[in-house]
């Protein structure tokens, strides 16, 4: 459908950091510039990921330490604040309807869904 590519003209060129998601447990957002990246696109995520990293997708102010573990030695921190955060994938819609109803609440509060049906491209 080209959503992907299409996200990454809402930034000027190398403005947009592409993460792939799929079979990720967290985004590994360590190549992120703040000064740099203006829109980070999570290519192919899940609803289940954007729930287990919600400070980060709501992109408040301040620090989100990501890369924790049972030691702590890969820790990081990132600021998004005032960044465009955008999802692509095929399967939200599906995905929404089998979550608890306070998760399928937190989603529908805190992110804006464009539909796509056709593709965004010319042939």
């Amino acid at each position: 459908m080209g959503k992907a590519q299409s996200a990454k003209f809402l930034a000027e060129p190398l403005a947009c950091l592409e993460l792939n998601m799929q079979g990720a447990v967290q985004p590994d957002l360590r190549e992120y510039d703040e000064e740099k990246h203006s829109v980070i696109l999570f290519d192919e995520v899940s609803c289940k990921q954007v729930l287990q990293c919600k400070k980060l997708f709501q992109a408040s102010v301040g620090w989100v330490t990501l890369g924790s573990s049972p030691t702590n030695t890969l820790t990081y921190k990132v600021c998004v604040h005032q960044k465009l955060l955008v999802c692509a994938t095929n399967v939200w819609e599906t995905e929404l309807e089998q979550l608890s109803h306070a998760d399928y609440d937190w989603l529908k509060e805190n992110s804006v869904v464009v539909k796509v049906s056709k593709p965004l491209y010319e042939t």
